[in-house]
């Protein structure tokens, strides 16, 4: 028989590297009072680059594996989600009291 999920280690790994993310899936229901069970982690991490370096050292810790049993490749998805609102610069016209 397996040994029961704990995902404590998990989570004091990602804290002691100081990785910025959030819980997810069955565990965050479970937090949030859900009576479910659950077997894993869900976790979305923040993608800043140095967040990303943290994760992967986080990652090294727990001797973390990909299913194939390699280790895990971080890389930053360098197309934005969606895109950023307009830098165009508006200009302001002023008018100053003419003399008399």
């Amino acid at each position: 028989m397996a040994d029961a999920f704990d995902p404590i280690p998990v989570m004091r790994a990602l804290e002691r590297q100081r990785v910025t993310y959030i819980v997810i899936g069955a565990l965050g229901r479970v937090i949030h009072g859900s009576d479910e069970l659950t077997d894993g982690i869900d976790i979305v991490p923040s993608t800043r680059e140095e967040n990303l370096r943290r994760l992967g050292l986080a990652l090294e810790d727990l001797n973390a594996r990909r299913p194939d049993g390699k280790a895990p490749v971080l890389e930053r998805d360098p197309t934005p989600a969606c895109s950023p609102p307009s830098t165009a610069s508006k200009t302001a016209s002023h008018s100053s009291p003419s003399a008399a």
